[in-house]
């Protein structure tokens, strides 16, 4: 027979675990999701009653954008893998201004600077104990820098200088047709002020031939037959030769790159003692990387170089033109910025408190 005491004291226990077992099913589930828009602009801080609420996590992913987190709880749940990440990946746009083109003649303007990367927060867990299949993954990293302006193109080169023309002084001679026929010169070269004979251009000397073969044909009734230019002819000479025109300029050089904006610093994760072992197991999953520098600007393209001046104008008749310039050279491109550094990493530790 058993004794009575023994019988009073198992069935202390056995209530005693019954209690316990009502009280861990009343326990209040806490889903992160529900919890985790709560904060503010500073940060995010969660606090459960210890012996009462479960925080559960059931998968997904948390910005924090920079904000610190705080969860202060008791039991934690992971039911699948949630991700805790400081600020996104690959999403944030570009914000460096590009340089300006430049105007003719002119070099581009330089790209902006990345902006800097913004630096993580601190990522607080305590709890007395995790359970669940999932894996609760932290990246706590600092936001990537962001990348440099691109240089602004360089301005077109401005057209060469022209040519200057050539300058005649004309004068009437009375010499007799056969003599100035004989000393016009006709424009097959540019003529030289230093010319031994009257110079005078093509056109004028087939005008002169054309006139003689009018002469020819039978006279109006009244005209005169004598004309005037048999009486005198416009003979001219050069004073100044005219020439080539000049080069184009140079375009002008392409712009720099912007350089990158450097890296944001990783943020501290911090845990108590009772979760090393999650720690080590990888069900918590840190990461506290500085962000990556920003990519640099790319350098501006040259300018085109300007076109040749114009020739000047050949002959004291004017009627062709010396070479234009050659056009000018293409400007120099610009260079590219330099890389963002990268930021510092954080910290993983335990809370000894």
């Amino acid at each position: 027979m058993k004794h009575p005491l023994r019988q009073i004291l198992r069935l202390a226990a056995f209530v005693a675990l019954l209690v316990a077992a009502e009280a861990a099913s009343a326990q209040t589930v806490v889903p992160f999701d529900q919890v985790f828009n709560l904060g503010n602009d500073q940060g995010i801080r969660i606090e459960l009653d210890p012996t009462d609420d479960v925080l559960v996590f059931n998968g997904g992913t948390f910005i924090l954008w920079g904000r610190n987190l705080e969860i202060h709880a008791g039991r934690v749940r992971v039911n699948a893998d949630t991700i805790i990440q400081a600020f996104p990946k690959g999403s944030l746009p570009d914000l460096a201004e590009d340089g300006a083109p430049g105007a003719p003649g002119q070099n581009g303007g330089d790209g902006g600077s990345g902006y800097s990367g913004i630096p993580a927060g601190t990522v607080l867990l305590r709890a007395t104990s995790i359970e669940g299949t999932g894996r609760l993954i932290i990246l706590n990293d600092g936001m990537d820098g962001g990348a440099g302006g691109n240089g602004g193109p360089g301005g077109a080169g401005l057209a060469g200088v022209p040519g200057g023309d050539t300058q005649c002084t004309c004068a009437e001679s009375s010499c007799a047709v056969s003599n100035c026929l004989g000393s016009i010169l006709p424009e097959t070269a540019p003529a030289r002020v230093d010319d031994p004979v009257i110079a005078q251009s093509m056109s004028g000397y087939l005008k002169v031939l054309r006139d003689a073969k009018v002469l020819e044909e039978q006279p109006t009734e009244g005209e005169v037959q004598e004309q005037p230019w048999m009486k005198s002819l416009l003979v001219c000479t050069p004073t100044t030769t005219g020439g080539n025109g000049q080069k184009g300029q140079p375009g002008g050089a392409g712009g720099a790159g912007g350089p990158g904006g450097p890296g944001g610093t990783g943020g501290n994760v911090a845990f108590v003692p009772a979760l090393q072992s999650a720690v080590d197991s990888g069900r918590i999953f840190t990461s506290v990387a500085g962000g990556a520098g920003g990519l640099p600007g790319r350098p501006g393209q040259p300018g085109d170089g300007g076109a040749g001046g114009p020739g000047g104008k050949k002959g004291c008749a004017q009627q062709s033109r010396f070479e234009p310039g050659p056009k000018g050279e293409t400007g120099t491109p610009g260079k590219a910025g330099d890389a963002g550094k990268p930021g510092n990493a954080g910290k993983v530790y335990v809370i000894q408190d």
